[in-house]
């Protein structure tokens, strides 16, 4: 893999961070696309790092995990919605084009109902995130049809250290935890490592294009993360947990407990990918356990 070039932009961030160490242990070289290049003195510089790199990866975002005040969102949709306009712009330029274009959204992307939803599905959510999403993936309408491109719809990523796993887990470390509401609302999830191993299959598979739900297919709900949760750590889960709490500790990320949605990996399983977690007890068993020996 030594003459693949990857650029990531957002390779700083919580996937970003693991992608460059993941993929740079497999032999790939990996080229940050820091703020900095997307800046309008340094498009030169871009463009010719795009010009020498056969996979782009795009993650550019500011986290949501906050109060989505006016200013936060407007912060949330413009660092996702700018990059992408000026990496779609800059491709379009080259004479020599990139392979692949991978590029983040989420699954927010969906209504927030009990409804599994596929990729071919089309109903789209009415709130913040889902606005988010359809306006960050319409970004890429522009894009040349000679780059393949991929959208990677992804749930909540877990991992032990980062991200939003251990948010979600603090309230049960502290004899806090429980279900939240009647604990019905869906939660679509995906290993970190999981992540990284389905852009890699994507970025080998030369048909694999379009979108891609990129979570388990171990689809769950608040009630049963709660009596994973509360039985793996040995704590209570006598609270109804009011969603004023979760916003305290989640800030905006709140939302994606309280109203989640329900996502089915259809098109990586039937394109062949082979999920390595496949099962949420097992998964949050594995990733408490590596936090107690920490």
């Amino acid at each position: 893999m030594e003459n693949i070039q990857i650029a990531i932009s957002g390779a700083s961030g919580f996937i970003g961070s693991f992608l460059t160490k993941y993929f740079t242990a497999k032999g790939y070289k990996i080229v940050p696309l820091s703020r900095k290049y997307f800046k309008p003195k340094m498009e030169d510089e871009l463009l010719s790092i795009l010009e020498n790199s056969q996979v782009v990866i795009n993650l550019a975002g500011s986290t949501i995990a906050r109060r989505w005040t006016p200013w936060a969102k407007d912060e949330i949709m413009e660092s996702r919605i700018g990059p992408t306009r000026i990496l779609v712009h800059a491709i379009n330029r080259l004479t020599k084009k990139p392979d692949v274009f991978i590029s983040a959204s989420a699954v927010g992307i969906y209504p927030s109902d009990y409804n599994i939803y596929r990729e071919s599905d089309q109903s789209y959510g009415d709130n913040f995130l889902s606005q988010v999403c359809q306006k960050w993936e319409n970004e890429l309408k522009d894009l040349s049809s000679d780059v393949r491109v991929c959208i990677m719809r992804l749930g909540l990523v877990w991992n032990e250290t980062d991200g939003i796993l251990p948010k979600m887990l603090l309230p049960f470390r502290i004899f806090m935890g429980g279900m939240i509401g009647n604990g019905y609302q869906p939660l679509s999830w995906i290993h970190l490592e999981d992540v990284a191993r389905g852009i890699e299959f994507l970025i080998e598979n030369k048909n694999s294009k379009g979108i891609y739900n990129f979570t388990s297919p171990d689809v769950i709900n608040n009630r049963k993360f709660t009596q994973i949760a509360a039985k793996l750590l040995v704590r209570p889960t006598w609270l109804n947990i009011p969603p004023i709490l979760l916003r305290i500790i989640l800030g905006g990320a709140a939302s994606l407990m309280v109203k989640g949605q329900a996502a089915y990996p259809e098109r990586l399983l039937e394109e062949g990918f082979k999920f390595k977690y496949t099962d949420a007890t097992a998964t949050l068993k594995e990733i408490i356990l590596k936090t107690k020996k920490d």
